[in-house]
């Protein structure tokens, strides 16, 4: 094109004669105008000039952006209100010093200078507000995760309590009556933290002690109800069934769970043949008012005995033992006749006054044994016997005290090798039996009535019930002593058995204790009170009072 141009005007300073019109024509042919011609140089210059503005803006807005993101920073973590104008470059020469614009061209300095002065404010607000909100997730979970901690620990704890104190599964009680002991915001401190945080810390805290309450006491309630029974099948290999309590222990809010050895029942080997399902079963809340004076220290265990006759004729004794550490005025007691009876109790060890570590009873062979419930009392109320310890009926003479059959001489002693009366004999009786001797209403017809003193009563009850009659000569004489034979035509009736035969025990005596009657020479000779009590308590043990 300018090849074309330059020999157009060669011609006209040439003077040579050319048309316009054709030079117009010719131009158009080859699509170009004169004008075009001019602009093209100046194109590339306009093109400079563009990218110069381009990279200018672009570069201002970048700029602008990332020192705005650093001053909203700046502020906001220094707990500053949001201000663009705080540290923003105040003037155009200050922008043009911080980044060197005076070594740029004009066009790139004022496309700098527009857009960084236009996107400073902008990328400032825009980056404080992101901050805040940020924030503000940061601390709602904080806020959220806080109160949950805090709820499940708390709803685990109250769980196991409640449970262990036997309450029933309620975690809308147990909350209010958290919040009533002392108010969330003053357990933890929820005064010092911002408002928005306490009601999402209350929220997560009350959902979360529901969910943990709930599980935690359904958890313990099965973990101990599948703890609760324990049985194995014998025969005459013999074995030891060991009951294991469930204990739960918290720390730190977290609930440990540990099995405690409490009870075990030993069987010799050839205690029975029979295959049988021997078991041990914690009852839960199985007291009620049913204690009495006794103070009870464990729950109650039931033994039972599962085999097609329900028992079991024991040839061997077996043994039963609790783990215990305490005051040595502990006792097993068994539940019979709608009381807590005691039993022999066999003490491990004993120091200061204190029984340590395991305490025993014997289940008594020669008895169809069909299980039963026991458990540990503390009674504070006796007074020890303290001419008994060298007695042969030592063992009987004890419980009997224990079961409040026999209180004793006012000096602590109980005189086991006294004759026992007549009207003692009988007050004996009436505490076995539960004898409502204040009940009966018959009169009591004997001629030496007047004298029969605190006998009276007793007296009356047996006469009343054919359990007596007296001597021909119409007397009952209270104060007598009673002979052997006057005691084994009195348990006939007392009992219900005629084949009773005191000679039975007498011999049992002679045999296993190695004390000789005086009736093996005379029955008519007067019983003793240690032999009237080994006499109750033998038949109590063989069940057959």
């Amino acid at each position: 094109m300018k090849r074309l141009a330059n020999k157009a005007i060669s011609a006209i300073l040439a003077g040579t004669m050319v048309m316009s019109v054709p030079l117009v024509a010719q131009a158009a042919e080859t699509g170009t105008t004169a004008t075009d011609d001019k602009t093209e140089a100046e194109k590339e210059e306009e093109d400079r000039i563009k990218t110069l503005i381009e990279r200018g803006e672009s570069a201002g807005k970048s700029e602008a952006e990332a020192l705005a993101e650093r001053h909203a920073e700046v502020h906001f973590f220094s707990s500053q209100s949001a201000d663009p104008t705080r540290d923003s470059l105040k003037s155009d020469a200050a922008i043009v010093a911080k980044y060197y614009l005076n070594y740029q061209e004009a066009e790139y300095r004022n496309a700098f200078l527009n857009k960084f002065k236009e996107y400073y404010p902008t990328a400032y607000t825009e980056k404080f507000i992101s901050l805040e909100k940020e924030n503000e997730e940061k601390l709602y979970e904080r806020a959220k995760k806080d109160g949950s901690d805090m709820g499940k620990k708390a709803g685990s704890t109250r769980a196991i309590m409640d449970f262990v104190e036997g309450r029933t599964n309620s975690w809308q009680r147990a909350y209010n009556e958290f919040i009533a002991e002392e108010s969330l915001d003053d357990r933890y401190f929820l005064y010092n933290e911002p408002s928005w945080y306490v009601p999402t810390f209350k929220d997560w805290f009350k959902a979360e002690f529901n969910a943990n309450y709930t599980g935690t006491y359904m958890g313990a309630n099965m973990e101990t109800a599948t703890g609760n029974m324990t049985y194995k099948k014998l025969s005459g290999l013999g074995d030891v069934i060991t009951f294991q309590d469930t204990a739960f222990n918290i720390a730190d809010g977290a609930v440990g769970v540990n099995k405690v050895k409490t009870v075990e029942l030993s069987i010799p080997k050839a205690a029975f043949y029979n295959d049988t399902y021997i078991g041990i079963e914690k009852e839960k809340d199985s007291f009620g008012a049913s204690s009495g004076k006794y103070k009870p220290v464990t729950n109650v265990y039931s033994v039972t005995v599962n085999n097609s006759e329900e028992n079991v004729a024991l040839r061997e004794d077996l043994m039963l033992t609790f783990d215990y550490y305490g005051t040595d005025r502990v006792g097993i007691y068994e539940w019979a006749d709608g009381k807590w009876r005691y039993l022999n109790t066999l003490q491990d060890e004993q120091r200061e006054g204190q029984a340590v570590g395991l305490v025993s009873t014997i289940i008594p062979k020669g008895t169809d044994y069909s299980g039963g419930q026991y458990a540990l009392f503390i009674d504070d109320d006796f007074s020890h016997f303290k001419d008994i310890q060298m007695s042969w009926a030592k063992e009987e003479i004890f419980s009997y005290l224990r079961r409040g059959y026999v209180l004793g001489y006012g000096d602590d002693t109980f005189k086991p090798e006294r004759k026992i009366t007549r009207g003692e004999f009988l007050i004996i009786a009436s505490r076995i039996f539960d004898w409502d001797v204040k009940g009966s209403t018959a009169n009591v017809y004997f001629g030496d009535k007047d004298g029969f003193g605190y006998y009276k009563d007793y007296v009356n009850y047996a006469a009343s019930n054919g359990y007596v009659t007296g001597y021909p000569d119409g007397t009952f004489r209270p104060w007598d002593n009673i002979s052997y034979s006057e005691i084994e035509w009195l348990m006939k009736r007392l009992i219900d058995d005629k084949n009773f035969n005191w000679k039975y025990f007498a011999d049992i005596m002679k045999y296993e204790k190695y004390k000789y009657s005086p009736s093996n020479d005379n029955m008519n000779a007067k019983i003793m009170r240690d032999e009237a009590v080994f006499m109750f308590y033998t038949l109590e043990k063989q069940g057959r009072i």
